[in-house]
């Protein structure tokens, strides 16, 4: 009990939102678009926890029904913004893949453990895709070229 009052506390604390994995789906939460930025987490260097969320199905729903929600940002900056979060967030997932396939060829970790990796990777990757698609609709670029 006093576990979870410190944890909600430091929460509180720093600003962060982290959830419990789901015991079904084995997933940590989703990730948010906040101030034009693509966030999965509060520091670039906890690639699994941003593999995890970005690879999350509810992710990949959201970046789906971004562009349908009207989601279009005002200027050709924040757009730059959006797309540096979402390579971030792609670079740090990626260091943490790369480590996972060093550690099974070094067979420090197992065929099955570094198959759920794989694919909880390639359904990151497919969040990817999809927040590159948001970045380059046309919904954005009405908004950044001149109207003829």
């Amino acid at each position: 009990m006093n576990t979870k009052i410190m944890f909600a506390t430091a929460s509180i604390i720093f600003g962060a939102s982290f959830t419990a994995p789901t015991a079904e789906a084995g997933l940590y939460a989703t990730c948010s678009i906040r101030n034009a930025l693509l966030h999965c987490g509060a520091d670039l260097k906890k690639g699994q926890f941003i593999m995890n969320t970005l690879g999350h199905p509810s992710t990949l729903k959201m970046l789906e029904n971004a562009g349908k929600n009207g989601l279009i940002y005002s200027n050709g900056k924040e757009r730059e913004a959006f797309r540096k979060s979402l390579e971030a967030n792609r670079a740090a997932m990626k260091k943490y893949a790369d480590k996972s396939w060093q550690q099974y060829r070094r067979r420090k970790m197992s065929a099955g453990d570094y198959e759920k990796i794989r694919a909880q990777y390639n359904n990151a990757m497919k969040s990817y895709q999809a927040a590159m698609d948001l970045y380059r609709a046309g919904t954005w670029q009405s908004s950044v070229q001149p109207k003829n």
